[in-house]
């Protein structure tokens, strides 16, 4: 292998060396994405544990003294029936329903409650606020994590290109402007007779050959001084 040929600048080499600068420079802004939606996230973890933690303290209504935190969905046929009597509402129940009826009649008189009960809205509004920060920081970290693998795969597939620079498998024959079709005679030849050609052959029907011949030893020169180089 000749030094010019070993010297021939590498275009894709140069531009896998790019490519991992800059696979490597969006990798480590991931990370840093990532790092801090894990730390809203822990933050956001907290604020909901401490808030389930927390003593439910009965909030009453005003005008009856009952307690507004009751869940109806979760309460019996007897226990709806007596909350009901209790704020004076029809506690009649039809088996054949269910206890559906009982719990909409008590759900809807406690809904219009709590529209009246300030701080009970106040403590629903923070119980909303909690749970959409922490689904909203969940999806932040997941959507990081993968941008940073996607990163992670883009500077591995670059290091690997570093590792081992593409090399064209093709030779490219510009033929001369005042080369015509006429004189083109492209004949299948063994590689025995190409590598023997020259570029001093007389033979006007292996011109074609003799081209091709020295552009093959242009590219095994190349690519053995390229893996020296390597």
């Amino acid at each position: 292998a000749d030094a010019w040929s070993a010297a021939q600048p590498n275009i894709w080499g140069a531009a896998a060396v790019e490519n991992a600068k800059a696979a490597s420079e969006v990798e480590e802004a991931a990370e840093k994405v990532l790092e801090s939606a894990k730390a809203e996230r822990e933050q956001a973890e907290k604020a909901s544990k401490e808030l389930e933690a927390a003593p439910a303290v009965p909030i009453t209504d005003p005008t009856t003294g009952l307690d507004l935190r009751i869940d109806p969905a979760k309460l019996t046929v007897a226990q709806l029936q007596e909350e009901l009597t209790k704020r004076g509402l029809d506690a009649k129940w039809n088996p054949l329903k269910g206890k559906a009826p009982l719990v909409e009649r008590l759900q809807g008189h406690l809904d219009a409650a709590r529209a009246q009960h300030v701080v009970f809205e106040e403590e629903s509004a923070r119980v909303r606020e909690v749970a959409a920060r922490l689904a909203a920081t969940k999806a932040a970290v997941d959507q990081a994590r993968a941008a940073l693998d996607a990163a992670h795969a883009a500077t591995k597939e670059a290091r690997q290109a570093l590792k081992e620079p593409f090399i064209p498998d093709a030779v490219l024959i510009d033929p001369s402007p005042s080369l015509t079709a006429d004189g083109v005679m492209l004949e299948p030849v063994s590689l025995e007779a190409v590598m023997k050609a020259s570029e001093n052959s007389k033979d006007e029907e292996h011109f074609e050959a003799a081209v091709f011949a020295e552009a093959f030893h242009e590219m095994l020169a190349a690519r053995f001084g390229r893996t020296l180089l390597r």
